[in-house]
């Protein structure tokens, strides 16, 4: 995985992709099964991943909220629109 990467040092990332992998590939293998070292790391990433998506949404709101002050909705990209859509953030 770290050379499909172009990297010469392995990460989590590449043990979780090739667990992933071999789980699709063998279900009753053990190397795909979590155990206490895979589930704990799956519930830190998703914690992560939650308060970064909170840190974006609160990063956003606040955008939207200076850019309506100065009525200037107009500078948020398509992608900033979307966001704001999927996170039901008003930016009208």
């Amino acid at each position: 995985m770290a050379i499909h990467a172009k990297r010469v040092t392995i990460m989590q990332k590449d043990m979780q992709l090739l667990r992933d992998l071999w789980r699709r590939i063998n279900p009753d293998s053990a190397i795909g099964h979590p155990n206490e070292d895979t589930s704990m790391q799956t519930r830190v990433n998703q914690t992560m991943a939650e308060q970064n998506l909170r840190k974006k949404i609160e990063a956003m709101q606040e955008k939207v909220y200076r850019l309506r002050g100065m009525g200037a909705l107009d500078r948020l990209t398509v992608g900033e629109h979307n966001f704001c859509r999927g996170h039901n953030i008003n930016y009208m």
